[in-house]
């Protein structure tokens, strides 16, 4: 016999009992299988994701010896702010708060709330979950007019906005305001300069608030 059919590997066939079924053919390489049996095992790419809705923001510890950590809800921030130490096991008391990613409105009124560590019940509590359109008059009440997180919040539904520019809210003002007016004469108007002294006095105001422009319309009872 000669070296090439010494070395040819035979065929091995295996033979299973009557009614059993072949194994199963293992995973290809380099893939991981979602779920392996009799162990506790997913892919971090499975682990459950939060809602897409979800706000996140940061925790940075001022103690630089300390990690920081995210978080999408106010008990979620309590639960990891009590566990966050530094290296030598000290508790870490104060942090930083960020937001990181979300809705871009709530990431505009975060900021002009300069919401902080004593704020952030509040802002869960209060703020969150309000409508767009309040939400755009209280972050006009804390940009322009400077008023606290608390006076904005609680201010807010007496703030008469629509969305749009100045000059179309001036414009419906007026044709409100001078209806019996003949359109031969309303013709003649200068309504770009009526907007411009309705901005002046002070009685509009046009702002932007997540990419959408408003105008407020009792600028001066602010």
């Amino acid at each position: 016999m000669g070296i090439n059919e010494q070395s040819r590997q035979e065929p091995v066939f295996a033979f299973l009992p009557c009614g059993a079924s072949p194994p199963p053919p293992p995973p290809p390489a380099g893939r991981r299988s979602e779920e392996v049996p009799g162990r506790e095992h997913r892919s971090q790419f499975l682990q459950p994701r939060p809602e897409p809705n979800m706000n996140t923001y940061c925790a940075c510890p001022y103690n630089l010896d300390a990690v920081g950590f995210c978080f999408g809800t106010f008990d979620e921030y309590l639960q990891r702010a009590a566990a966050c130490a530094d290296s030598f096991g000290n508790v870490v008391e104060e942090f930083e708060i960020q937001f990181i990613d979300g809705d871009a409105a709530d990431a505009q009124l975060f900021a002009a709330f300069g919401v902080d560590q004593a704020g952030l019940s509040a802002w869960f509590d209060r703020v969150e979950d309000l409508r767009s359109e309040v939400k755009a008059a209280a972050f006009y009440l804390a940009s322009r007019c400077g008023q606290t997180v608390g006076d904005a919040i609680d201010n807010a539904e007496d703030v008469i906005i629509r969305k749009g520019e100045l000059a179309d809210a001036a414009a419906e003002q007026f044709d409100d305001f001078y209806s019996d007016l003949p359109r031969g004469v309303r013709m003649y108007v200068d309504i770009e300069a009526y907007a411009r002294d309705c901005r002046l006095s002070g009685d509009l105001d046009e702002f932007e608030f997540a990419g959408q422009a408003y105008t407020v319309l009792n600028a001066n009872e602010c």
